[in-house]
């Protein structure tokens, strides 16, 4: 069984309005055999959502990340 966390900070754009803001990754994955993981995810756990993106040419809404969960599998030969 491995865990993984990654804590990421990123600090206001005052330029395009995008304030700053911390978030956090994890991924707990369990190797069955030695080339079988299954694994499980999860983006972004501080905050349902964050703004990353501002479109300099293109008038449009901004862009915001969103908190996510995904399970997955990986074989190796």
């Amino acid at each position: 069984m491995a865990v993984n966390l990654w804590l990421r900070y990123t600090s206001n754009i005052s330029y395009y309005h995008i304030p700053g803001f911390v978030t956090m990754d994890a991924k707990l994955a369990y190797r069955p055999t030695k080339n079988t993981e299954l694994f499980v995810v999860g983006q972004n756990l501080f905050s349902q959502n964050h703004q990353e993106l501002v479109a300099d040419f293109i008038p449009s809404a901004p862009v915001l990340i969103p908190r996510g969960v995904y399970a997955g599998a990986q074989w190796r030969f």
